[in-house]
């Protein structure tokens, strides 16, 4: 077991109550044993450490050290807060509060073709879809993910047939309310898309307030049939001292469909993202964007994989980072291309901005390449504000505060160029007026 969790405290202890108590049922026989398999694997092999490679500049003795629980109810929350909360407050929307499907809040798609909705206790829709991704989840490359699997309570999922089209974006929005308590939630998200379709998801998570602890460990599985197009953003708003944020995700790509992720961090104690996208057929398309923005002592990593498998597939990766204060910061961009992917157009880069001399990154794009015929192109950049673009600014009667915010905003913006809908978008924009403080 790995040493972080050796100690029979904190999560360990909550895990322990938990499977003492059993997992509560969600009302069919296979979800609920690839739950009780899952935790039985995780508490054989803990958390994921140091001696992991793809690991050992994440930390998670803060998670390890807290004495997290399951909520047993959410707390009561008006729309107002909710909105308030948000970047974006969507026609179509499924929310939940502390882990829990809140029905007052949300709205739900009801377009032809498409099917939606949430998880819950005794599973009303979705059981099918619910159980291939709960037994790809436990399948994972890391613990976290069968952690998630096997503490799984409530989701959403997005489901089409072929040639549907969602006329706006779904929005999947986590919330935590104020509490002292240290809460944790396992969330899972499955989207698939039939032949040709379209849809647009927009995933946030925030919270409230509160000085106890909150951590959510999200998964997500992700299926485009042959022609199907989605794109994906997702939010980490942050907003409390003691936030912590891991998510997984698998996406599993089919002859010429079409992905695009924006993943836009702007802030928690702890954040960590991972990956993998497998590029079944044939000129299958994969863009995944990022920017990160943390300051004070926050810690974000992104760990990327996408793997060609198929000839002709065409990926961009491309993430940027602005880190203020002691903010510390990973990257690692993998691409894998396999003897049968000929014709592969690949490119991975990331491009960071430290804004104090107590920052620090550790960036590491790389390829992995077992095909002949590719075009692949992978770099990374660090670097700081540039004093001849501060001068010209100040000479021109701008202040140096707001000259600084000028500048990192034309670093960070192009990020946000490409999200949707317009709204989102100019909300997460004014986020970047606030820079990352030095120290």
């Amino acid at each position: 077991m790995s040493q972080i969790l050796e100690r029979r405290g904190g999560l360990l202890a909550s895990l322990d109550r938990v499977k003492d108590a059993g997992l509560p049922s969600l009302g069919s026989g296979g979800p609920d044993a690839l739950r009780r398999e899952a935790l039985e694997g995780f508490l054989k092999t803990g958390l994921p450490g140091a001696k992991d490679e793809a690991w050992r500049l994440t930390n998670l003795a803060p998670i390890a050290e807290e004495p997290f629980s399951l909520p047993e109810k959410p707390a009561p929350v008006l729309e107002a807060q909710a909105r308030a909360a948000l970047s974006v407050w969507l026609p179509s929307r499924i929310v939940f509060v502390d882990g829990f499907f809140s029905a007052e809040l949300s709205a739900l798609p009801k377009e032809k073709g498409v099917e939606a909705g949430a998880w819950a206790p005794r599973l009303s829709g979705g059981a099918d879809l619910l159980e291939k991704s709960l037994r790809l989840a436990a399948e994972g490359r890391c613990g976290l993910s069968r952690l998630g699997a096997a503490l799984f309570q409530a989701g959403a999922y997005l489901k089409t047939e072929p040639r549907a089209s969602l006329s706006g974006p779904v929005q999947i929005a986590f919330l935590w309310s104020a509490s002292p308590a240290a809460r944790m939630s396992h969330p899972l998200i499955a989207v698939e898309l039939g032949a040709l379709s379209q849809a647009a998801v927009v995933e946030e998570s925030a919270v409230l307030g509160g000085a106890g602890a909150s951590w959510r460990n999200r998964g997500a599985v992700i299926s485009l049939a042959e022609g199907a197009q989605l794109d994906y953003c997702q939010v980490q708003a942050g907003g409390a001292a003691r936030a912590f944020e891991t998510t997984s995700g698998l996406l599993r790509q089919a002859r010429d469909s079409r992905f695009h992720s924006h993943v836009l961090t702007f802030g928690g104690e702890l954040v960590r993202n991972d990956f993998d996208a497998v590029l079944e057929g044939e000129g299958a398309q994969c863009v995944l964007d990022g920017l990160y923005v943390a300051h004070g002592q926050e810690h974000v990593d992104n760990h990327t994989l996408i793997r060609h498998a198929a000839p002709r597939g065409i990926s961009r990766e491309l993430y940027k980072g602005v880190l203020g204060g002691q903010a510390q910061a990973a990257f690692r961009g993998i691409i894998e291309v396999a003897p049968a992917a000929q014709k592969t157009d690949a490119m991975v880069y990331n491009k960071n901005l430290l804004l104090s001399e107590k920052g620090w990154v550790n960036t590491k794009p790389e390829f992995r390449i077992f095909a002949n015929d590719v075009q692949c192109k992978h770099g990374s950049t660090i670097g700081r504000l540039s004093e001849d673009a501060l001068f010209y600014l100040r000479s021109r009667g701008i202040v140096a505060e707001r000259a600084r915010e000028f500048l990192i905003r034309a670093f960070a913006q192009e990020m946000l160029d490409s999200v949707k809908p317009e709204a989102l978008r100019l909300a997460l924009s004014r986020r970047l007026g606030a820079p990352a403080e030095d120290d």
